[in-house]
């Protein structure tokens, strides 16, 4: 199946979870990542949910809360820059994702919370097709991890050359580490 197919049957899974059974799997994703230890990381690039994404609106309040700093991306023309966050005002953009506004960050990450909508159990990424997180991810040396339900995860993807692999996924059950 081509990527663009594999889209369309993910997100449609995804689109017909359950509201009720959806904060039940967020809420298992959260104490997921809480788990993980988070104490040497201090610059956290995520971004902020949207329909039938797993929840990363009440991990970037446990980030603020811990004292940790949140970049969200905004994206002009093919690019994505990342910008600080602390609870601003948020635009949607001409995809619907809410963007803050301010000034663009040169910070490197130390973890990337990357979007997607289907996982292999080698950490390739199925994301919405633009390209925008593997242009980012090239050079830098950070945490590239997922966050997800498990029916997203796929048994093999179809690979690029340049399609960065996640170092971690997050699911309701489990914390996979891949590399």
């Amino acid at each position: 199946m081509d990527k663009n197919n594999l889209r369309k049957k993910y997100k449609g899974l995804r689109d017909t979870l359950n509201s009720d059974l959806k904060k039940i799997y967020d809420q298992k994703i959260l104490e997921n990542f809480l788990g993980l230890d988070l104490k040497q990381y201090q610059n956290f690039f995520l971004y902020y949910s949207f329909k039938s994404e797993a929840d990363t609106i009440n991990i970037i309040d446990c980030l603020l809360k811990l004292g940790k700093n949140v970049y969200l991306p905004k994206i002009e023309k093919d690019k994505m820059f990342f910008i600080k966050y602390s609870g601003q005002a948020l635009h949607k953009n001409n995809f619907g994702i809410y963007e803050p506004q301010g000034d663009y960050s040169d910070i490197v990450p130390d973890v990337c919370i990357i979007p997607l909508l289907a996982v292999d159990d080698e950490g390739n990424r199925l994301g919405y097709g633009g390209g925008f997180y593997d242009r980012f991810l090239t050079d830098k040396n950070c945490i590239k991890a997922g966050l997800s339900y498990s029916f997203q995860i796929a048994d093999r993807l179809p690979v690029l050359k340049t399609d960065i692999p996640l170092d971690i996924l997050i699911t309701e059950n489990k914390v996979i580490r891949i590399k």
